[in-house]
């Protein structure tokens, strides 16, 4: 789970359970530690199993036990969008955009376009 650091629940003795989102950032708990990954280098999450996501940065990649969806809830104050029931990427790290493959660059990483996905995406690009 994410939780926002200010939260007036987080106990100050808090077991670390939960992964947390500060206003930039998000700390992943990782074993006994907190890794810090900041939201503007992340290229895109993909979904990897019925409760997890994988987070790839620019230099760094992450597991979390969150939805796709739960993800991009937390994530909507970012350049965010989601083009495939699989992953959400980061508008800001677009390399190339291949249509007729339906392929986004993303990074050095290939994220496919889902088809009902593609109107929206492309309609979003066009307004940047």
């Amino acid at each position: 789970a994410i939780r926002y650091a200010d939260q007036p629940d987080l106990p100050a003795s808090s077991s670390w359970d939960d992964d947390v989102l500060l206003k930039d950032s998000i700390f992943i708990k990782i074993g006994q530690k907190l890794m810090r990954m900041r939201c503007e280098d992340i290229l895109f999450v993909e979904t990897a199993g019925n409760r997890y996501c994988k987070l790839t940065a620019t230099s760094r990649m992450a597991h979390v036990r969150k939805t796709l969806g739960e993800i991009e809830t937390r994530l909507q104050n970012y350049p965010f969008f989601r083009i495939h029931r699989s992953f959400l990427i980061n508008l800001n790290h677009i390399e190339m955009i291949h249509p007729g493959d339906q392929i986004v660059q993303v990074g050095s990483h290939e994220v496919p376009i889902g088809e009902s996905y593609r109107a929206d995406f492309m309609n979003r690009i066009q307004k940047m």
